[in-house]
Parts: C-alpha cells; sequence; structure tokens
C-alpha cells in the first residue's frame, strides 16, 4: 500500500502549519501596535483554513482571495480617513494566508489518503476473518455463521441437509503439488 507516502506528506505538512503558525504568532507580537487589523486576518485565516479542510484547495482559494480582500477593503476605509500609514504587515497577511491555505489543502489530502488506506484495510480485515488466506477458502468462523443460518433454513423449508466438514492439512505441499494454481479450484 500507499502507506510511506500518504503518511509522510500528512507529517510533513503538519509540521508546515505548526511552523507557519509559529510564524503568525512571532509577528502578531512583534506588530503589537496593529493588533485589531492583525486579529481580523488571523481570524479570516482561521475560517478560511476549516474551509479549505472540509472542500479542495480551489474553495480554499477562492474563501482567501474573498478574505484578503475584505482585510485589504478594512484597512483602506480605516487608515485613508484618518491619514495614517497602514501597517507593513499587510503584506504579510497577503503571503501568509495563502501559503497557509495551500498547506491545509495539502494536509488535508494526506489524511484523507491515509483514510482510505485504513478504510481498505478494515474492508481487508473483514474478508480475512472468514476467509483463509493462504487457501482462500473459508475457515470455521465462516462455517457456523453459514451452518447456523442453512439449517434454520432447511428447518424452515422442510428440506433434508446433511453438512460435511474436513480439516485441510498440508496447504503447503498442495498447492506446491498444483504449481500455485488455484487451490480452491483444485479441492
Amino acid at each position: 500500500m500507499r502507506h510511506g507516502k500518504s503518511s509522510l506528506l500528512s507529517d510533513i505538512t503538519l509540521l508546515a502549519l505548526v511552523v507557519l503558525s509559529f510564524v503568525g504568532i512571532v509577528f502578531m507580537a512583534i506588530e503589537f501596535e496593529y493588533i485589531v487589523p492583525n486579529s481580523l486576518a488571523l481570524t479570516a485565516t482561521a475560517i478560511v483554513l476549516v474551509i479549505t479542510y472540509f472542500t479542495s484547495l480551489g474553495v480554499g482559494l477562492l474563501a482567501t482571495a474573498i478574505a484578503l480582500l475584505s482585510f485589504l477593503a478594512y484597512n483602506l476605509l480605516t487608515y485613508l480617513p484618518t491619514g495614517q500609514a497602514p501597517s507593513i504587515g499587510i503584506y504579510f497577511w497577503l503571503i501568509w494566508m495563502p501559503v497557509m491555505t495551500v498547506a491545509m489543502s495539502f494536509f488535508t489530502r494526506g489524511t484523507r489518503a491515509l483514510k482510505q488506506e485504513n478504510h481498505d484495510l478494515i474492508t481487508m480485515l473483514d474478508r480475512y476473518v472468514t476467509v483463509d488466506e493462504a487457501t482462500g477458502l473459508k475457515n470455521l468462523r465462516a462455517y457456523h455463521s453459514d451452518a447456523a443460518a442453512l439449517m434454520r433454513f432447511a428447518r424452515r423449508t422442510g428440506m433434508q441437509m446433511t453438512l460435511c466438514l474436513w480439516t485441510l492439512e498440508h496447504q503447503d505441499r498442495i498447492a506446491h503439488l498444483y504449481h500455485g494454481e488455484n487451490l480452491t479450484q483444485q479441492i
């Protein structure tokens, strides 16, 4: 399976999200005098990351563009009438928000691949609970569940039923004699 690739992608992007979050926190600590616009941008980023996690990269980037345009409009409406110069931090948010969105998208992609792999493994395990992997034949657990159902059917319909059970030993030798052909067909 692709366990290594999905897990590595998910781990690297989680590490990137942590590092980028740390960079954002450090930036907010440095630019403390502009705490309100920076807090608004951080809140918008959190909302965009949640949207990206549950949707796709395209929707996340669209939400990022809307959030950035709203942030820029807020800064223009706040600082132009007063004559103050806006913070240089606007450029930080213009870069940081899309990078966080892309990192979250890759994290989501890696997580979804791991979830799919987990689902496939559980499905395979459910199959191997009732089928012997070496022979491809049903095992005793499957026999007991099938026998109970067949015996109820026989009682209900009044049919006579004969059950036969045998134990297959040395299946490796049998498979070797038939050169690895399907053991179920040989039996």
